[in-house]
């Protein structure tokens, strides 16, 4: 079993002891997994994909995160996004539902070009829109423009320590029509 498979299944038992409000199980795999939960940590605020449509998955996600985070004493990275961000993201959001894809890209691209301030750290707010403006880019078959932001984003990401939420070029079914 690779590392990653153990962590995964730490963090499930972590989630399973949780929810079962076992308290001891919780302490316990703590204690025993302290090493490698820290090592993990940065990557967890880095919530996956698969999970962010299914409302209680986010919550059980967030709750066992910073659970750990409380009991190893880790403090969680700040990340404050601006409203003008969150307004955006949500209306190319609204746009991109509704088939307005070029209306959503258009949004976001106005968004970077303005130069306005996005997040604190700045590459967070940077690296969520340059990964969207890929993924909209694919759908609007704008393969070039989709790569280069793509690589920004990840670019951007790497620095961060990560950002699991960018899409995955080779692996998200949703960039292949």
């Amino acid at each position: 079993m690779s590392g990653l498979e153990v962590s995964r299944d730490v963090w499930r038992a972590l989630d399973k002891a949780l929810g079962d409000r076992n308290v001891k199980a919780f302490e316990k795999l703590c204690l025993r997994h302290g090493t490698s939960l820290r090592a993990d940590f940065p990557a967890r605020f880095n919530m996956p994909v698969e999970i962010r449509s299914d409302p209680a998955a986010v919550q059980r996600y967030a709750n066992v995160t910073m659970a750990v985070a409380e009991r190893l004493g880790i403090e969680p990275p700040r990340v404050h996004l601006s409203e003008r961000l969150q307004r955006s993201v949500g209306e190319s959001d609204a746009l991109g539902a509704m088939g307005e894809h070029a209306a959503a890209l258009a949004t976001l691209v106005d968004l970077v070009d303005s130069g306005a301030p996005l997040s604190e750290p700045a590459e967070w707010g940077q690296a969520l829109c340059y990964g969207r403006m890929g993924t909209l880019a694919w759908q609007l078959d704008r393969r070039t423009d989709a790569w280069r932001w793509t690589q920004t984003a990840q670019e951007l990401c790497h620095r961060l320590g990560g950002c699991r939420w960018l899409p995955d070029l080779h692996r998200d079914p949703s960039l292949h029509r």
